[in-house]
């Protein structure tokens, strides 16, 4: 082909990638202009209801202010009716105050336990110089046995991918701006894409990587180790590990998330003496900090993340900042009721600010979580949420007096 041609060609793909990328500022756009009307929408009902009122009408404003006026609550929710987002981040400074992070890991090589977040590795892993998935996966492999070779035993979880997801606008969130490729993995001589970031993106591919590396795990597992993995077998629910004297049932869940199973195989881990967590994801520190008590071991959470703060003792954690079982038992309450992965953050509130609130008023969660919503949780949880709102420099007795006034002149 001559080089005119070619650069010709090259022109007109540079062109169609700027117009395809160009899809995504229009959408956000859009959603502007959307939201913008719904807002205004809202105002002229509201403006009419106030005139109506100051006329002599008979309006409750008070009964007609405790429902929407739109058809989403944007309090926590986007005008498309898409969950809010939000940094979870923002606690670490207050989770790991007046504790020395990046020490060293004092863990016994004969008895100690590695439990790898195998998405998270995988997010953050280099393809330089790989040509097939094989490729991918040797490597991938070898890196963990690597980081596990002072370890007894090596748990390596992935996430599940369903058609019918509770994480599906959190990972679709994740994969705005992109232009995904599905490449089926048939075997390891399969090339591996260009843009890797790109194939990531699409779930399909996301789970049949986590299913060949999965297999190679347990195919290449060195002798004298135990290794157990979990999360993409064709038995959703299965587990796989080389020693046949592990009792694996227990490890046996439907949980779609590789967070809330780390704790498991933390716990699972009882006749080790020191365990390290490898994953970056601010939730999985809150979940074991809550969960330490069933665990009761040396813990450390090491973030593949080289952005994050690495090598967290959880143990001077719980140690110097939640001493008290009630006070960090219900972080997982907290978690879920301040937004995580499968639920809405409040608009303008920050996990910092809700934290605050938490360490006071931590009881207000009793039992969420634990069995049926009563009555008196569900108005714990409003209370809780009101005083998140009103974060003020006056007394938390305070707060509540006044939560309490507004209840009643409510009803």
């Amino acid at each position: 082909m001559p080089g005119g041609v070619v650069c010709i060609l090259l022109i007109v793909i540079s062109y169609l990638l700027k117009f395809l990328q160009s899809f995504s500022k229009v959408k956000t756009v859009i959603k502007a202009v959307e939201k913008s009307k719904i807002l205004k929408a809202d105002r002229n009902i509201l403006q009419r209801l106030v005139i109506a009122y100051k006329a002599g009408r008979d309006v409750d404003l008070g009964r007609i202010l405790k429902h929407e006026l739109l058809p989403v609550p944007i309090a926590i929710a986007d005008t498309s009716g898409s969950l809010k987002s939000g940094n979870k981040a923002v606690i670490l400074d207050d989770v790991l105050r007046d504790v020395e992070v990046g020490v060293r890991v004092d863990n016994d090589n004969d008895s100690s336990a590695l439990v790898i977040d195998g998405q998270a590795s995988v997010q953050s892993f280099k393809t330089h110089g790989m040509k097939t998935f094989g490729d991918f996966a040797d490597e991938f492999v070898s890196t963990v046995f690597r980081k596990g070779n002072a370890y007894s035993r090596i748990d390596v979880l992935f996430d599940r991918y369903r058609d019918l997801s509770i994480k599906s606008g959190t990972r679709t969130r994740r994969a705005k701006g992109k232009q995904p490729v599905r490449r089926v993995i048939e075997n390891k001589e399969v090339p591996l894409p260009t843009n890797f970031s790109a194939f990531l993106s699409l779930n399909e591919n996301k789970k049949d990587l986590a299913a060949l590396l999965s297999e190679e795990i347990v195919l290449q597992a060195p002798t004298g180790k135990t290794i157990v993995t979990t999360g993409v077998f064709a038995d959703e629910d299965g587990v796989k590990c080389n020693n046949d004297n592990i009792y694996l049932s227990g490890l046996k869940v439907s949980h779609e998330e590789a967070d809330t199973r780390i704790v498991l195989h933390a716990i699972h881990c009882s006749q080790v003496s020191a365990i390290v967590i490898s994953a970056s994801d601010t939730d999985v520190l809150l979940l074991l900090v809550s969960f330490y008590s069933e665990i009761n071991r040396r813990l450390w959470m090491v973030a593949v993340s080289s952005s994050k703060p690495k090598n967290i003792p959880i143990h001077a954690v719980v140690e110097k900042n939640f001493p008290s079982l009630d006070r960090r038992k219900h972080l997982v309450a907290f978690r879920a009721l301040t937004g995580c992965d499968t639920t809405s953050f409040f608009y303008g509130i920050s996990k910092k600010s809700a934290l605050k609130v938490y360490r006071d008023n931590y009881e207000l969660l009793e039992g969420l979580g634990e069995g049926d919503l009563t009555d008196q949780m569900i108005k714990d949880c409003e209370k809780f949420v009101y005083l998140v709102l009103i974060v003020l420099d006056e007394s938390t007795a305070f707060n509540i007096e006044g939560y309490e006034k507004k209840e009643n002149d409510l009803k």
